[in-house]
């Protein structure tokens, strides 16, 4: 395979990827088109996904990941990645306190559901020949999805989502979650291998907003999330 194939399927397979779990920690999350949300802060939304998608990708590739037990660990830096550098929820915020953020939403949503169901558990079905596991997930998720839309009733003041709108989004949405498991089967996920040089490249504005941004708002970050990735790096040497 030439390098401009390699490129090609490399850039299906984290847009792919960008997008999966981006459905799933924000679309599913908030469930409607939120007030004031345009075109391109979803498209925004959708490259920094694709960001900590390629570095979550990597982190699969660094320990040899194969099994869902150990795809839990790689949903952790998942989920201490964007909520502990951009969202900044981990050191606490108005409806929960610090440390119970950290586990929501980062191993509570982010992990498990995006990355370990969306991503994993849900792409291996659809390329299953049976229909049978596809099926049963796609009902799972949806009938989760439904329920859990309908709880934003209940917030303060109530989020009204309505039947149509919620229609019309859910149904655009799984569209292009349909097309990104197809980019993520083209891209080949078993054959990703980034090299250094690339891995450290697409760490370094996560490390600057990190050190520019986050730390001088929630100074605490500065100890928290190094610890946190330290504990969970030595967690997967020790079982790699």
């Amino acid at each position: 395979m030439n390098a401009l194939a390699r490129f090609g399927r490399s850039v299906l397979l984290v847009l792919g990827t960008g997008f999966i779990l981006h459905f799933f920690s924000e679309t599913v999350f908030w469930s409607v088109w939120r007030p004031g949300e345009d075109a391109a802060g979803r498209i925004v939304g959708l490259l920094i996904y694709s960001l900590f998608g390629y570095l979550t990708l990597a982190v699969i590739r660094l320990f040899r990941i194969a099994d869902i037990w150990m795809l839990v660990l790689a949903g952790a830096f998942f989920g201490w990645s964007c909520e502990g550098v951009y969202a900044m929820t981990v050191y606490g915020d108005a409806s929960m306190p610090f440390p119970l953020t950290i586990a929501w939403t980062a191993l509570a949503w982010h992990g498990p559901l995006s990355l370990v169901l969306g991503w994993y558990a849900l792409g291996r079905a659809l390329r299953s020949q049976n229909a049978g596991p596809s099926l049963a997930l796609s009902l799972g998720l949806g009938a989760f999805w439904g329920v859990w839309a309908l709880g934003w009733r209940g917030e303060t003041p109530p989020v009204a989502v309505e039947p149509d709108a919620f229609f019309v989004h859910a149904a655009v949405g799984t569209a292009c979650l349909a097309l990104a498991h197809v980019a993520v089967a083209l891209g080949r996920p078993a054959g990703f291998a980034p090299s250094r040089w690339a891995v450290a490249l697409a760490a370094l504005p996560v490390i600057a907003f990190f050190a520019a941004v986050t730390v001088p708002t929630v100074p605490m970050a500065a100890l928290v999330l190094p610890v946190l990735l330290a504990v969970l790096w030595m967690k997967c040497v020790c079982l790699a």
